[in-house]
C-alpha cells in the first residue's frame, strides 16, 4: 500500500505512538475526535502495543505494576490543556510503557492514581467502542519494523468491524525525503521518514489529503 493510497476519509485515525508527536499533530490538523489510550504514552516497541489491544487492556497502568523513572514533563489536564506544572515518568513495568504527562510532581501515585485511572477507562472504553462501531479506521505509528507492522495488522483486523488500514512512518537518520517502501500486505503502508518526529511540516505532507468524516 502506498502513501497516496490512504490519503482519504476515515472514521476514525488512530495514534499508535511511539511518542507523544503523532497525537499532537493529528489534533494539530483536526484530525483526531477524541483522547485515546496510547495518546499521551511513549510505547517504544510495536509488539507491546499490539499485545495490550488484543488483551483489551487487561492489566494496563495496573497502579502495582507503576514506577517513578528518571524524567519529567509538563502536565496535562483533563482538558489536555498544557500546564506549568511537571509531570513525573511513569513506567508501567508489565507493558514497557510509559506515561509522561499524567501524574503531578509532588504528589504521591496512590493518591492521584483514582483519578488518573477513572480517565484512562474512560478513554479505553470509547477507543474499543469506536474501533467496532467504525467503518474505516486509520491507525498511524511511528517507529517500528515491517514485520511488526504486519503481525500487529492481523490484531487490528480481529478488533475493528470496518476496513483497517495501518500507516507505519520509519524513522531513517540523515534522509532527507521520504520514501514509500514495498509492503505484503494491503491495508499496511510503510513510509521512511527522516528522523524528525517533531516536525510539523513534515507531519503537514504525511497528513495531506487525509480527513475524518463526520
Amino acid at each position: 500500500m502506498k502513501l497516496d493510497e490512504i490519503k482519504k476519509p476515515y472514521d476514525l485515525i488512530v495514534s499508535l505512538g511511539s511518542s507523544c508527536s503523532p497525537a499532537a499533530h493529528l489534533r494539530r490538523n483536526h484530525l483526531r475526535k477524541f483522547s485515546m489510550p496510547f495518546d499521551w504514552i511513549v510505547t517504544p516497541n510495536l509488539p507491546d502495543v499490539g499485545r495490550v489491544i488484543q488483551n483489551q487492556f487487561q492489566n494496563f497502568m495496573l497502579l502495582e505494576n507503576l514506577r517513578l523513572q528518571d524524567g519529567q514533563a509538563n502536565f496535562l489536564d483533563d482538558t489536555e490543556s498544557i500546564q506549568t506544572s511537571k509531570a513525573y515518568f511513569v513506567q508501567d513495568i508489565q507493558n514497557n510503557m510509559l506515561s509522561v504527562h499524567d501524574f503531578p510532581v509532588h504528589s504521591d501515585l496512590s493518591v492521584t492514581y483514582p483519578a488518573y485511572r477513572q480517565k484512562l477507562d474512560r478513554r479505553i472504553e470509547r477507543f474499543l467502542l469506536h474501533l467496532q462501531h467504525s467503518s474505516s479506521v486509520l491507525f498511524i505509528r511511528w517507529a517500528g519494523t515491517a514485520e511488526q507492522a504486519i503481525e500487529l495488522q492481523q490484531i487490528l483486523r480481529t478488533c475493528t468491524s470496518g476496513s483497517s488500514d495501518l500507516l507505519l512512518l520509519s524513522p531513517v537518520d540523515n534522509l532527507k525525503i521520504m520514501k514509500d517502501t514495498k509492503c505484503a500486505v494491503d491495508e499496511v503502508c510503510i513510509v521512511n521518514v527522516p528522523n524528525q518526529p517533531e516536525d510539523a511540516a513534515l507531519w503537514d505532507i504525511i497528513l495531506k489529503g487525509i480527513s475524518l468524516n463526520p
